[in-house]
């Protein structure tokens, strides 16, 4: 009978050993997660980098130019004396006179003398119309409209004579170079300028300056090389250059020409005519 009850308990304590417990949670293994093991890239130590260097561009290379050649006028050839020119300017700042009308050149070239010669700045209008009632009223040729006529070289010298610009003459000379030495000479010796029959006798201008290879009132062997004018229709006409304006000779051969009268037959026709003053 012990034996019995020996067996049973060692029966109920196997039992109880291997049935779950009343209340305790299930205790489930989990699966072990999985974890995905990826290669990592082999690192290999990192290059040194090698310095940006930019290409350097190679140089654009401009195809050498010849230079271009300045274009200067051909200046007229001076003589090589070896020796200082000679100048000789009459100007003053203060001599330009403007003609008051479109025939009032000789007029005007008279106003612009007297100022030169007697140092003074007269510009007025009343003294540019006195003297043009001189000028027309000792004019050679009578019979003509003075707004057409003008005066002529006989008239310019009554007017540079009555209002004190010494005694002067009008001058026929039969060649250009005659007429300029001519003129540069008596304004070397009497210090006075002189009046130029411009464009074939149809204009007036005042020569006030000129550069020669001598003193033209010591020697005849000199030669002109530039003259300064004046022209009193500067600002009115295109011709006119500003005053006192240095001319080359050539310049002043286009421009001093034989006089020519289209109304009658004058005794300056066909000569270059020049208003020169007289010691």
């Amino acid at each position: 009978m012990r034996h019995k009850w020996i067996l049973l308990f060692v029966g109920l304590l196997i039992a109880t050993c291997t049935a779950p417990m009343r209340g305790a949670v299930s205790q489930e293994r989990l699966p072990e997660p999985t974890v995905e093991i990826t290669a990592l890239p082999s690192i290999s130590p990192a290059p040194t980098p090698s310095p940006t260097v930019s290409p350097v561009p190679s140089a654009t290379v401009s195809p050498t130019l010849e230079p271009t050649a300045e274009i200067v006028p051909t200046p007229e050839p001076t003589a090589d004396i070896g020796e200082p020119l000679f100048t000789m300017n009459l100007y003053h700042k203060d001599a330009f006179v403007r003609q008051k009308t479109n025939y009032w050149c000789v007029s005007a070239s008279t106003q612009i003398m007297l100022n030169i010669i007697k140092g003074s700045a007269d510009n007025s209008y009343e003294t540019q119309l006195a003297i043009s009632k001189v000028a027309w009223a000792n004019i050679k040729y009578t019979g003509f409209a003075q707004s057409v006529y003008g005066s002529d070289p006989q008239g310019w010298v009554a007017a540079l004579e009555s209002f004190g610009g010494g005694d002067y003459e009008w001058v026929n000379s039969k060649s250009f170079n005659a007429a300029l030495k001519s003129s540069v000479k008596a304004m070397a010796v009497t210090g006075r300028p002189v009046g130029l029959l411009a464009m074939s006798g149809g204009h007036a201008w005042v020569l006030n300056g000129f550069i020669a290879t001598a003193n033209p009132a010591a020697t005849d062997d000199f030669e002109v090389l530039n003259v300064y004018v004046t022209a009193p229709g500067y600002g009115l006409f295109k011709y006119d250059l500003k005053p006192n304006t240095k001319f080359s000779i050539k310049y002043l051969k286009t421009r001093l020409l034989k006089y020519h009268s289209k109304l009658t037959e004058e005794v300056w026709e066909g000569y270059y005519v020049t208003v020169q003053p007289v010691q």
